[in-house]
């Protein structure tokens, strides 16, 4: 999957940056590390995943984005 469509997939799925890092965590862990930020750290640090992970940059870029379309096709039909 090209990464602009990772990011689109992402930015649709989840309402924060932290949701998408959750859902790439497994129970395993979860219990080996106790420590949820910890996870998420190690996930954007590239450390425990071969998945490419997008960044948070990228991710609030496009959630913006998608708020400001939104919101710009909001006041069009009104």
């Amino acid at each position: 999957m090209d990464p602009k469509s990772e990011l689109d997939k992402a930015v649709n799925a989840f309402m924060t940056y932290e949701d998408y890092l959750d859902s790439l965590l497994t129970k395993d862990d979860l219990m080996y590390l106790e420590d949820k930020d910890m996870c998420r750290e190690l996930l954007v640090l590239g450390y425990h995943s071969s998945k490419r992970i997008i960044s948070r940059d990228a991710f609030d870029e496009k959630k913006a984005q998608r708020a400001a379309e939104t919101e710009h096709q909001r006041i069009i039909e009104m």
